[in-house]
């Protein structure tokens, strides 16, 4: 086929609508679950996530009137309208953030199934983030979407909740979703002890939105390569893609090559999420240095 040729044929494929839903539908949904995972998503949504195409910013909380003061953060999802939930929420409880997640499970499956890509962000230690976090994981490995945790752990000082947050760590590991462990700790770093907190925490915000840009990126050179193989075929340049499912643009496949049921965990001396970067190379990259991250506008944790 000559170039004109080629190129009128790609031009006419491309204006006419086929690969519009793949183009400009949601690919990723970043969800925050719980009070703390909320606020790492607000933030992210306040400062350029709600900018990435194909990118859906969520909350999901058993407390109403903590969703109420999301106001970048897309869509808003309360859990337990119940008895125990709505305006006062699990309260801290895991036995009763479990119930009412119970309660919800059928419409959150339906939530997560509109993504090829799932990403939950949770603090560990409470009631609602942290059961919501293993239970949104399990819900995405079952549905086979692309599924990465990010879970931050409490202080080394906050001793009996950074007990439960490490057992619940355990339980995330084992649903098979990739998991990226934050620390709080990182924030004791010897250059960033004179910071207020609030730029502290932003800082770490920023390092969690950096992995999650990868994650994004990769997503869409999925779709974009799906689309050129579509429009080849279409132009019979390549007709044998794939013959069990020719076109994929619905639920591109979207390569992770950390393994799923290893956990990468964040040190003090590797800033926390580093190792994430692993989803769109195999190889984890080196630390980076923190002091060339701005920490940008508060966050409130």
């Amino acid at each position: 086929m000559k170039e004109k040729e080629f190129m009128e044929k790609a031009w006419a494929l491309l204006n006419s609508g086929k690969y519009e839903k793949a183009l400009k539908g949601k690919q990723v949904a970043v969800i925050g679950a719980g009070g703390a995972g909320g606020n790492i998503v607000e933030y992210m949504a306040k400062n350029g996530l709600n900018r990435m195409e194909g990118v859906e910013t969520i909350v999901i909380n058993s407390d109403s009137s903590i969703l109420s003061r999301f106001t970048a953060t897309r869509k808003k999802i309360v859990i337990g309208n119940g008895p125990g939930g709505g305006p006062k929420g699990a309260d801290g409880s895991r036995r009763r953030a479990r119930k009412m997640i119970d309660e919800a499970r059928e419409s959150l499956e339906v939530q997560i199934g509109n993504y090829p890509v799932i990403v939950t962000v949770a603090a560990l230690g409470g009631g609602t983030g942290s059961e919501l976090i293993v239970e949104l994981s399990k819900m995405g490995v079952r549905a086979g979407k692309a599924t990465i945790a990010i879970p931050v752990l409490p202080f080394s000082m906050e001793s009996s909740r950074r007990g439960v947050a490490k057992s619940i760590l355990e339980e995330l590991k084992n649903t098979g979703a990739t998991v990226a462990v934050m620390d709080n700790d990182f924030l004791l770093k010897p250059e960033l002890m004179g910071l207020p907190s609030d730029k502290a925490f932003a800082i770490l915000n920023r390092v969690i939105m950096k992995k999650i840009e990868e994650i994004h990126a990769a997503a869409r050179k999925a779709v974009m390569d799906e689309i050129v193989k579509d429009m080849l075929r279409n132009m019979e340049l390549e007709p044998e893609i794939s013959s069990e499912n020719p076109t994929m643009l619905d639920a591109p496949a979207i390569e992770i090559p950390v393994a799923p049921q290893q956990a990468v965990e964040a040190s003090m001396d590797e800033p926390a999420g580093a190792s994430i970067a692993g989803i769109s190379r195999p190889a984890p990259t080196q630390p980076e240095d923190v002091n060339r991250i701005s920490p940008g506008p508060p966050a409130a944790q």
